[in-house]
């Protein structure tokens, strides 16, 4: 590819067409170039190419592929925030002016992980017996960050509706609505667990695995292995090799191949849980110090749309919950 120079005058918009930006937005939340196409309605060739060309523009990549599929580069995980937060600003500007009668949609943001492992594969439910909603949604800034914690403070001033987000449960009980407690253990592909001289049964045995840790710049949470064995009252573990990746859906794609064992974390894999694509091979798992809760935007609370999807979600958060109970049935469950 032809690197371009990034300097075009002061503007950094000037010469980027809108499309582009939302071609990226699109790709960079769903990590693939053909459902971000149908998603926009576009071809996947035409997707690639605005994306190869905002790339050229920026003199920089905001892509690579590796055997997990694909993924965004450095540069391409500090932009996309911030174009997705635009464009949702965008809309609501729009949405205002075409006046109140037009306002049949909402946004929900969540954390990435949620969106694209559990959250996506459930909302086609609620829009297909709600055909008439325009659901959007976005993916929260990393917890921690001044994005997250204005959305939290403020949420009427920023464009979400409807968050669900993943808090500390010592300072947001009471506060906020809780969804859904988080618990943590390791996992990986079945096979993998099996695998005859070296499957997994203790934690000792992971000494022989390839293990992933979340490397994303922010400081660990409890899904980061030295946090874990901390709050599990276990020895450090060690690894064959230590494979650090800066995004939780590929942590867990690559867990899904047998690549290695990641740190589970209920609810986002429980899906995977279900359909025998990941498993749980060792009994020790912890109760995250977080847990997934609601947070709501005033005018979202007078929205009987909004307010219907959020009876949907309470609904699909007890589905959770009974699965939870269920997987925790013989297991080791600490800090409970």
């Amino acid at each position: 590819m032809v690197v371009m120079s990034a300097a075009h005058g002061s503007d950094p918009l000037r010469g980027i067409p809108l499309e582009a930006l939302r071609g990226f937005e699109a790709a960079a939340r769903l990590l693939n170039f053909t459902r971000a196409a149908e998603e926009l309605h576009l071809t996947q060739s035409a997707v690639s190419r605005e994306i190869r060309s905002l790339e050229e523009r920026l003199g920089t990549r905001l892509f690579e592929r590796a055997k997990g599929g694909l993924r965004l580069t450095r540069a391409g995980l500090d932009l996309r925030d911030d174009v997705a937060a635009a464009l949702a600003t965008m809309r609501r500007g729009i949405e205002r002016v075409t006046g109140p009668a037009s306002r049949r949609s909402f946004v929900v943001v969540t954390n990435r992980s949620m969106l694209s492992d559990w959250l996506w594969a459930r909302v086609a439910d609620y829009t297909n017996r709600h055909p008439d909603i325009d659901l959007r949604l976005a993916p929260a800034p990393r917890t921690g960050t001044a994005g997250a914690q204005r959305g939290l403070e403020d949420i009427d001033s920023t464009d979400m509706d409807i968050g669900i987000r993943l808090l500390s449960r010592a300072t947001a009980d009471g506060r906020w609505e809780r969804l859904m407690v988080e618990y943590v253990f390791p996992c990986c592909a079945s096979a993998l667990a099996e695998d005859g001289p070296r499957a997994i049964r203790t934690l000792d045995d992971l000494a022989h695995h390839t293990l992933f840790e979340l490397d994303d710049g922010m400081p660990a949470l409890d899904a980061n292995w030295p946090v874990w064995c901390e709050r599990a009252g276990v020895a450090p573990v060690s690894a064959a090799v230590w494979k650090r990746v800066p995004d939780w859906a590929l942590i867990f794609a690559l867990a899904a191949q047998g690549k290695g064992v990641c740190m589970g974390r209920i609810p986002s894999v429980s899906d995977r849980l279900r359909q025998g694509v990941l498993v749980a091979p060792v009994p020790e798992v912890t109760l995250s110090t977080r847990a997934w809760y609601l947070v709501q935007s005033t005018r979202s609370r007078n929205d009987p749309h909004a307010s219907a999807f959020v009876d949907w979600l309470r609904e699909e958060a007890r589905r959770e919950e009974a699965f939870a109970r269920e997987f925790l049935a013989g297991k080791r469950v600490i800090g409970d």
